[in-house]
């Protein structure tokens, strides 16, 4: 390790903390020429302009354009899809700055084209940064059959700022995805699984959780066994850490089904020997498979029929499905090429959830995780329900129209059965396997799930996804609401009955919503969905005739109580992605006065005063110096000067490129007078750094001897909010598996100032002499922005 020490009266120094006013500066700066822009489009418009804002980006994500005002019929009358594109792409470039766009001809890759029956085109863009796409960003553009432009929404990550040549190659990425898995699976399953070919793309974290996130280039690998196993890896291709990893196994006509004879799926039989193919004798005589294939015809005709889409991939692809597999029962899955049940799980509703996740893989292409992934798990749920509500088989009655917030007679909440004898809205109700439905899609919270955003069943972990089977429960009661009616959270929907929400839902599924598509996105996407189909009769569910169900603005207000009922446009503050440092500090002292020891604020610049001792120390000859210092630029809203040490977001975290060091920066030695029993230390910081990889801790020499670090359990008050991965999980920070300050605001990219007050008992008494040590550690590369700190006190409490 390479170290250099030096002592120094505090001064400003000249330290890389332009990046937090540079932000600050440039979120400003967008955020004018967005209200321009807005303006101008509404001038533009002659009529308001509906536009609603992304969560985790600032940009526009659904902007709604009056048909009929000055910009609709400027652009009206475009038939060619050429004309369609040219006027997009215009559109795009005029209101640029909405969207957080700098050049729609080289952000935005040509348009896929796609017709709807009511006459429309749809032209969806992926967002390209220097030509490599963006994972989860489209926008797409929507005319009318008139050749209106009708709408422009979607995602688009705007400020990405990142070397497009990546540093790690796709064979590096392969190696550290397989492990990545292999850890999680253990060596019983680890040898059967394999990396596909990686993909390039730029990766926004926490675009679809729905909060700020760093952008990376990163290598998209699909690791999987092609049964059980599929996770897409996430791989940053310059440093080479794991990013991400999104579960593709969602659990939960032309046919084929396959006995899996108890095994692990697929089985000995796939995909050489079917068990059953279309036109073969049916029913077989098996129940689990006659189960099975009856659901998946029900669901294929569904689609067919209904909205003119033939099979999940809209080529009639074959539908292959396995009964009877042996591996973690009892379940369900589609895997991304079959769907395969445990005994006893296939029932209609069952099976066309799991197809369910077929069509939304090739239609809206849900990510799986947080609310994207809920919604994901809700459409299945939508046309699970709604194949059972069609197709007479299983059990069907009782079939009462259901009470508001009442549990079925078939649920128990505490022991104690509901009210509501009806088997309507319940999901899974014949899988004795489960032991009996494993959802209300009507109320639930009969199952603990949430039936609206704000409901304290609402999942805020990152377990199971983001709680993607829990958080369901709201988009799945917003369907049940709007089919049946119901008053609930203020709101009295009428129903409107199966076959317009139906087409509705469809409607939002195939073209207003995408990959990273939330709640929010959800209700805008509805909204259009129902002004779209108005006037139209619709095709029946079952047979696909003229239904004589036309959708009329009644039914369109219902959509926006249904929505309003569910709060699908509330963000889930109960969520309380917190402050890394809490906000309420106790007294200094819990009984008695502060008496300081060392107090120094750095306030003075050069003339502080107080000597203190910087060093570094990097890993390897290539590590930048770096050190402490005093800077008077500080994080809104704190003035005057404080302390930094930055977390420089640099290094390649390989031979020759190793940024792996420390900064340290030592107080000068401090008298504890006699009789003072409980020596304490109080200070105000402000930390920014790369999550569980780079952190900052204390650490205290007595009377000269060794250093020790300070303990999580001596703060009194905001102590260490993590432990830094360890050099065994890859990390080569100096301070690898030390307890440390690491991170970011929750839901938020940056800091943001708090206190922290430390007993000093444990170490120090009267008469000792002590130093304390800040010490910011970092590995070989990434970085955010670093560790503030300010307004250093040791005291005691005096009587």
């Amino acid at each position: 390790m390479h170290m250099t020490r030096s002592k120094f009266q505090l001064s400003c120094v000249a330290l890389s903390v332009g990046m937090v006013l540079a932000a600050q500066a440039q979120a400003q700066s967008s955020l004018v020429g967005q209200r321009e822009a807005a303006a101008r489009l509404a001038a533009d418009a002659g009529s308001p302009v509906e536009v609603s804002y992304s969560e985790a980006t600032g940009a526009a994500r659904f902007v709604r354009l009056p048909v009929g005002g000055k910009l609709s019929a400027a652009r009206a009358a475009l038939q060619s899809d050429a004309a369609k594109q040219a006027s997009a792409v215009q559109f795009l470039n005029e209101y640029a700055a909405l969207f957080g766009i700098k050049d729609a001809g080289a952000e935005l890759a040509s348009a896929v084209i796609s017709k709807d029956p009511q006459g429309g085109s749809h032209l969806r863009y992926q967002q390209l940064y220097q030509g490599v796409p963006v994972f989860g960003a489209e926008l797409r553009a929507h005319y009318d059959a008139a050749g209106n432009l009708t709408v422009v929404n979607g995602a688009f990550v705007p400020g990405i700022n990142v070397k497009a040549t990546p540093s790690r190659t796709a064979e590096q990425a392969s190696k550290i995805a397989l492990a990545a898995v292999n850890a999680d699976l253990g060596r019983s399953v680890a040898s059967r699984v394999t990396a596909g070919t990686p993909s390039l793309f730029v990766y926004r974290a926490g675009l679809a959780k729905g909060v700020e996130g760093a952008n990376h280039l990163a290598w998209h690998v699909e690791v999987g066994n092609r049964v059980d196993v599929r996770e897409f890896v996430l791989v940053d291709a310059h440093t080479g850490k794991v990013i991400e990893k999104i579960s593709g196994i969602h659990d939960a006509k032309n046919r084929r089904a396959f006995n899996g004879q108890g095994v692990t799926a697929p089985g000995p039989n796939y995909p050489n020997n079917p068990f059953w193919v279309e036109g073969n004798a049916f029913p077989t005589g098996t129940v689990e498979a006659d189960n099975m294939i009856a659901a998946s015809s029900d669901i294929h005709d569904l689609f067919k029929r209904a909205f003119g889409r033939d099979s999940f991939d809209g080529k009639g692809a074959t539908m292959d499905s396995i009964f009877n597999r042996g591996d973690s029962c009892p379940n369900a899955s589609w895997n991304g090429r079959f769907i395969s049940f445990c005994p006893g799980t296939t029932t209609d509703d069952v099976t066309a959830h799991e197809w369910g996740h077929a069509y939304t893989e090739y239609t809206h292409g849900l990510i799986y995780q947080w609310q994207p992934g809920a919604l994901n798990e809700a459409y299945s749920d939508i046309w699970g329900e709604t194949v059972d509500r069609l197709n007479t088989r299983g059990t069907d009655t009782p079939d009462a129209p259901r009470s508001n917030g009442a549990c079925t007679v078939f649920t128990k909440v505490g022991g104690v059965p509901g009210t509501d004898n009806s088997v309507r809205w319940l999901m899974g109700e014949d899988a004795a396997v489960f032991g009996g439905a494993i959802r209300d899609m009507y109320n639930p919270t009969c199952y603990g799930n949430p039936g609206k955003v704000s409901d304290s069943q609402y999942r805020c972990s990152t377990a199971d996804q983001g709680g993607v089977h829990s958080n369901s429960g709201v988009p799945n009661h917003g369907y049940a609401l709007l089919v049946d009616g119901g008053s609930y959270n203020g709101q009295t929907v009428f129903g409107i009955g199966l076959t317009k929400a139906a087409h509705i839902y469809y409607r939002a599924q195939s073209v207003y919503q995408g990959p990273t598509s939330g709640f929010a996105d959800h209700a805008d996407a509805l909204q259009q969905s129902c002004a779209d189909l108005s006037g139209v009769n619709l095709n029946d569910l079952k047979t696909g005739a003229a239904s004589g169900e036309i959708i009329n603005a009644q039914d369109c207000a219902q959509v926006a109580k249904a929505a309003l009922a569910v709060e699908l446009r509330s963000s889930p503050s109960q969520c309380n992605f917190v402050p890394l440092l809490a906000k309420s500090p106790p007294p200094l002292c819990p009984s008695g006065t502060p008496t300081p020891l060392l107090s120094d604020n750095f306030d003075g610049g050069k003339r502080g005063g107080v000597r203190w001792v910087v060093s570094h120390a990097g890993n390897n000859p290539e590590f930048t110096p770096r050190d402490f210092g005093v800077v008077s630029k500080l994080p809104t809203p704190r003035t005057g000067y404080a302390l930094f040490a930055a977390d420089a977001d640099i290094g390649t975290c390989a031979p020759g490129g190793n940024q792996a060091g420390l900064q340290r920066i030592e107080s000068p030695e401090i008298l504890i007078p006699v009789g003072a029993a409980t020596p304490r230390l109080s200070f105000d910081h402000w930390v920014a750094t790369e999550a569980d990889w780079d952190g900052g801790n204390l650490k205290i020499s007595v009377n000269g001897g060794a250093w020790q670090l300070l303990a999580a359990s001596d703060f009194v008050y905001n102590a260490y909010n993590k432990t830094l991965k360890t050099v065994g999980a890859g990390n080569d920070n100096p301070l690898a598996g030390q307890p440390a300050f690491s991170g970011t605001d929750g839901g938020s990219l940056s800091g943001s100032w708090g206190r922290s007050i430390v007993n000093l008992s444990r170490f120090a008494k009267g008469g000792d002499k002590v130093k304390l040590r800040f010490e910011l550690g970092n590995d070989g590369c990434g970085g955010n922005t670093g560790w503030y700190l300010d307004d250093v006190t040791v005291y005691r409490c005096t009587p």
